[in-house]
């Protein structure tokens, strides 16, 4: 069956540049955030490039009743549901896979997928294809989990390897080659991110987090950020307190804030372009939660970034 594309590549409006992170007023009310992707963890070390021969993304949506299997997998694979559903069988253990969640194989077990009776079930996958892999890369792969929900930056690393190999790049490039190695390190990074000491972070939270990750650049109201989750607004408002400390629209307002002070260091936007781009109304409103949180004005903190010329005599 042809492969079919639907991802979406729309990348945001402007992309993060963070070079560093501004001090909030109040440190006690910052949001938690697991920093930026594999950093300090050393994720991917234990796995080189060069150990990687090929690499590839795949695409394709399976008629109700479909099945592939039973196979031994051979490579490193991560897949990635849209629509439908999977019954998946590795070696003994049996998964229910539901739409939204990306799946870990790794070589060496005998795997069988049954895909939704009732619908069209769509999925995609990157293959890492290696040479035999040591004993301490199989032991690290062992304890990422079997799957995650599918990340929204999964997608999109996705899209851009299927945008690559649709224009001809070859398959065992260098190009797709490091694209994969970076998909396993973020399944890496998305794991670390939501552990959580105390069991876990409910699924609503992760669905809300990841809505305002990509879309806080738009008008976001407390419906669509419950919308996104599949949950009440007044239950997802009970879910982020008990586990951000903070309600939805508290944590949305701060994650502006927070790409607001990416743009002001890294990129020449005036402030009232900055404070559009990153979901405020006006300038005002801008500056004043922004003074609020870091306790200057966007101008201020600006000017602590910006590199003067040594003066010459």
């Amino acid at each position: 069956m042809a492969a079919l594309v639907r991802l979406s590549l729309h990348p945001p409006r402007f992309g993060n540049y963070a070079t560093g992170r501004f001090e909030e007023k109040n440190p006690s009310r910052r949001l938690r955030k697991g920093g930026t992707p594999m950093e300090g963890t050393g994720e991917g070390e234990w796995l080189p490039l060069a150990a990687i021969r090929s690499a590839y993304p795949g695409s394709i949506v399976y008629p109700p009743g479909g099945t592939h299997g039973p196979r031994l997998q051979g490579d490193v694979q991560i897949v990635v549901l849209h629509t439908g559903s999977i019954r998946l069988a590795v070696d003994d253990d049996v998964r229910d896979i539901a739409a939204g969640t990306m799946v870990l194989l790794t070589p060496g077990r005998r795997e069988h997928f049954a895909f939704s009776e009732t619908e069209d079930s769509w999925h995609t996958w990157v293959t890492l294809v290696t040479d035999p892999l040591p004993p301490e890369a199989m032991r690290r792969l062992a304890e990422l989990p079997p799957m995650l929900p599918a990340a929204e930056t999964m997608n999109r690393l996705i899209g851009v390897m299927l945008a690559c190999r649709d224009g001809r790049a070859p398959d065992d490039g260098p190009l797709l080659r490091t694209l994969a190695l970076s998909a396993l390190q973020l399944y890496a990074a998305e794991s670390s991110a939501r552990a959580d000491p105390r069991g876990g972070v409910h699924r609503a939270v992760t669905l809300a987090k990841d809505a305002i990750r990509w879309r806080y650049a738009e008008e976001l109201r407390l419906c669509d950020l419950a919308d996104a989750a599949h949950v009440s607004p007044e239950h997802l408002i009970r879910l982020f307190r008990q586990y951000e400390g903070v309600s939805p629209m508290h944590y949305l307002w701060r994650f502006r804030v927070e790409r607001s002070g990416e743009l002001l260091r890294g990129t020449g936007l005036g402030v009232q372009e900055v404070a559009l781009a990153s979901g405020f109304k006006n300038g005002h409103h801008f500056a004043r939660l922004f003074r609020r949180t870091t306790g200057m004005t966007p101008t201020e903190y600006r000017s602590g970034f910006v590199r003067k010329p040594p003066v010459t005599t």
